[in-house]
């Protein structure tokens, strides 16, 4: 900390900005919330003057974490409003960051409780209510406290909303959170399962319409529209341990001669589960 102390000599300019920024996460790692409360708010002031040289570059989550300054420090309303802000332009928040050691669980829940209200108030007044970024966060978070039925609902529809709009979020992040409240893998996997079914009945529609369609003539955004269906069924295939038929839907594309990183990687990932090591090896030379 002593190289990071604040002194008169950074008192402006863009790079002397960062300064404040470093010495604020690094106060709150170590659990000094009013010094890190202190240094985020002349990062965000210092930050604001000098919008126009940021540019869309301006760290949003630095008021995700002077928020959690704020939620250790009892200043629950002010942290409602960071969460508010920085969820309005970048919808992001990952509890993890704030399990430090020696933290107390009551800080983090209440951090996460907090959190999901932020993103509520930003739901009420978001034009898109089914905003796949707002959903996935706060059911990650649901899930944290143990609002099994809520994450499920928000999760679900993170990952239905995504599909029109070419995103697509990690399984096995999910895996790993609902994995730490769950030391069950059947129950962790029908979590999973209860969140991808209707997506994956989606992405099988999609392949077998499109496939008509290319039947009769074709389309280069149609063939785009399948190619992406086939990747995204046999990510989450692959998630839900079903390599067999996620093998099926990774061949096909290479099949059609699509380019897509890391596809033999994939593949051979699922072989390796499958006990087939030649093939995987063949694959991972590829």
């Amino acid at each position: 900390l002593d190289a990071y102390k604040i002194t008169p000599e950074y008192a402006g300019g863009v790079n002397a900005i960062e300064h404040f920024r470093d010495i604020a996460n690094l106060y709150l790692h170590l659990g000094k919330y009013e010094e890190a409360l202190d240094a985020f708010d002349v990062f965000i002031e210092r930050s604001e003057e000098y919008e126009s040289d940021f540019g869309d570059e301006i760290d949003y989550y630095c008021y995700v974490r002077r928020g959690y300054s704020k939620v250790a420090l009892g200043d629950e309303e002010g942290a409602i409003s960071d969460f508010i802000i920085a969820f309005k332009n970048d919808p992001y928040f990952d509890y993890r960051e704030f399990c430090s050691e020696g933290s107390e669980r009551k800080q983090l829940e209440d951090g996460c409780s907090l959190a999901i209200n932020a993103f509520n108030q930003v739901l009420e007044e978001s034009q898109n209510k089914n905003d796949p970024s707002l959903h996935y966060y706060r059911g990650e978070l649901k899930m944290v406290l143990g609002d099994i039925e809520g994450a499920i609902s928000d999760l679900r529809t993170a990952y239905e909303d995504s599909i029109y709009r070419n995103t697509y979020f990690d399984i096995d992040s999910l895996i790993e959170t609902y994995a730490e409240f769950s030391s069950n893998r059947g129950e962790v996997k029908q979590f999973i399962e209860n969140i991808c079914t209707g997506v994956l009945n989606h992405y099988s529609q999609v392949i077998e319409e499109t496939s008509k369609e290319l039947a009769k003539s074709s389309n280069e955004d149609a063939t785009e529209l399948l190619q992406d269906a086939f990747l995204n069924r046999g990510n989450i295939r692959k998630d839900l341990d079903d390599f067999k038929n996620a093998i099926s839907d990774y061949t096909k594309l290479i099949e059609m001669g699509n380019n897509y990183s890391n596809l033999y990687e994939k593949r051979a990932f699922c072989l390796v589960e499958l006990e087939q090591y030649f093939e995987a090896i063949s694959d991972y030379n590829k």
